[in-house]
């Protein structure tokens, strides 16, 4: 059964005006279909058809992608020299994709409940460096609780993983 959750404006408005959200998009930049929110800051949506080849065909011009490690998976970082900003979310990202596109590009990974607007927390991948969810997005507050709802002190891994 599908999961209905109430998101509310002030939340999307907050990822999408601060530096976190907007991913540098600015007038000029081409930004995927997959991030609409391209047009709040100025930048050009570039939409692309249903097939793989209409995918290589829209992502050729683009600066600036958001999608889930899995469709990153389907493409090389050195295909597509024009992308700059990377960012993943909605799924743990496999450290061999982040070292691929953070080699000559910026690299988000994030994370974040559907219920705070998509992403709450972000981390800007170095390659060969520790590969997390980031810190929180401006004017959010994360907290990490352990099986019983109890906050775990700073730094402190949970105990629950992603279901695989």
């Amino acid at each position: 059964m599908p999961k209905g959750v109430s998101i509310s404006h002030g939340n999307v408005t907050n990822l999408l005006c601060t530096d976190s959200g907007n991913l540098s998009i600015c007038p000029g930049t081409k930004v995927s279909q997959l991030f609409r929110s391209c047009l709040l800051n100025g930048g050009t949506l570039i939409v692309r058809g249903p097939s793989k080849p209409d995918w290589e065909t829209a992502l050729r011009p683009v600066h600036v992608v958001i999608a889930t490690p899995t469709i990153f998976q389907c493409y090389r970082a050195v295909d597509h020299p024009a992308i700059r900003i990377v960012a993943t979310a909605g799924e743990p990202c496999p450290r061999a994709l982040a070292d691929e596109w953070s080699v000559r590009k910026t690299f988000f990974n994030c994370c974040g409940p559907t219920e705070t607007a998509i992403v709450s927390m972000t981390h800007c991948v170095k390659r060969g460096t520790s590969l997390s969810i980031g810190t929180p997005v401006p004017n959010t507050r994360v907290y990490t609780l352990d099986e019983e709802f109890r906050p775990l002190p700073l730094g402190c891994a949970p105990a629950c993983h992603w279901a695989t």
